[in-house]
């Protein structure tokens, strides 16, 4: 098994939903099992919310969606860990 971290920058609208899609990363030897976690880093004056962050193995795309509650846009960066098993 390997950990492996996922970094992608988003834009969020202020009180939009949002919507992103990453495909999973390739890494040699190994398949991706599903997400074991998440963080948003960033500073912002707004309150975001994200409601799921899942691998589907089907589409190989790695989900985020979610909501800005706050009134201001904000610009974060998404951590998403993946585990990777050995194949």
């Amino acid at each position: 098994m390997k950990q492996v971290t996922i970094k992608s920058n988003m834009n969020i609208g202020a009180g939009k939903d949002f919507e992103y899609y990453i495909k999973a990363p390739i890494v040699s030897g190994y398949t991706p099992v599903g997400v074991i976690g998440y963080d948003l880093v960033g500073n912002w004056d707004v309150w975001v919310n994200i409601s799921s962050c899942y691998y589907n193995s089907g589409s190989d795309l790695i989900y985020t969606k979610g909501h800005n509650f706050g009134t201001g846009a904000c610009d974060a960066l998404l951590n998403t860990f993946v585990l990777y098993k050995k194949v």
